[in-house]
């Protein structure tokens, strides 16, 4: 029987270390189990927008263009390592696609699977139904693997929209009970929850991803897709101070913080060989907390004060 082949939806565009890891890992296991697999090369205006290196213009924000000019040198550096990971690593189509143009994917594939990470957060995406496969018929099986939601921004929504593509997928299931609840609520079916792809591999395949990053002591790893996190941050200098580590902190922002090694532009096997590393992981980052587990590190975790989800 000749074997179906699945092309894969999600974010791997991005300069999120979680977003573009999690590519890799469901990429990676479903070509080694199932064999056939391609991401799909599309881009969400609305993320490649907010993402690109010169998003800073949008908007004639004079704050927001100075920071985009003090971080351009590091952000374009990180963008490129980003995509040569992704060379590298992930199998994806040929040709990009957007929104205009994505219905001529469709033969392409028999089965269309979208997840992981938070592609069903309608503000990440300005509602972009890409995602929901709303361009492909139903002569295809479409599935969703440890989708996401995000943070709870669908209360009191009209979903109306969601619901009925949701009811064309073969199958459903999401990486958080409250996305759990949602889908069975708008479906009238159970739709599983599962653990996010980064987990469908263990620590040695991933450590063959890695990338070597030159350190001179040991140190605590801090890494934080929010900014309040100024409480782990002196909890990550008392850990250093009692024990003489370095602090390694994988700075997203235009400052540079005092008293740490600030690292701005890591690859993402870099990202990976940081974690494995460290004598101690300080994180508010849901996929910090991911492969903290899976290399087995001493861990912090404190999340946003808001309570959003963190990727």
């Amino acid at each position: 029987m000749e074997t179906k082949r699945i092309g894969i939806l999600t974010f791997h565009d991005t300069l999120n270390y979680g977003a573009l890891l999690q590519t890799y890992a469901l990429n990676r296991y479903l070509n080694e189990n199932v064999g056939n697999c391609l991401t799909i090369n599309y881009k969400c205006e609305e993320i490649t927008r907010n993402e690109s290196p010169l998003a800073f213009w949008r908007g004639f924000d004079a704050k927001r263009i100075i920071k985009g000019i003090l971080s351009l040198n590091y952000t374009l550096k990180k963008k490129k390592r980003f995509n040569d990971f992704t060379d590298k690593n992930i199998p994806m189509t040929q040709v990009q696609y957007n929104k205009k143009t994505i219905a001529r994917v469709i033969s392409l594939f028999d089965v269309f699977i979208v997840g992981s990470d938070q592609i069903w957060n309608s503000k990440l995406t300005n509602k972009d139904y890409t995602y929901y496969l709303d361009f492909v018929d139903n002569t295809k099986q479409k599935m969703a693997y440890a989708a996401s939601f995000g943070e709870n921004w669908y209360e009191n929504a009209n979903l109306l929209n969601e619901k009925e593509l949701l009811a064309q997928f073969d199958k459903i299931s999401v990486r958080e009970n409250a996305g759990k609840r949602l889908c069975d609520e708008l479906t009238s079916r159970k739709c599983d929850t599962v653990l996010d792809p980064v987990f469908l591999l263990n620590k040695d395949q991933w450590e063959r991803v890695e990338e070597k990053y030159e350190i001179k002591k040991k140190y605590v790893l801090v890494y934080f897709i929010h900014y309040d996190f100024e409480n782990a941050m002196n909890l990550a200098m008392d850990i250093a101070k009692e024990n003489n580590f370095d602090i390694l902190y994988v700075n997203n922002t235009y400052k540079n913080y005092k008293g740490v090694l600030n690292i701005k532009s890591a690859s993402p096997g870099q990202f990976l060989y940081l974690i494995k590393n460290a004598e101690y992981v300080v994180t508010g980052s849901f996929h910090g907390l991911s492969f903290s587990l899976l290399y087995n590190k001493k861990f912090i975790y404190e999340g946003s004060k808001d309570g959003k989800e963190t990727r």
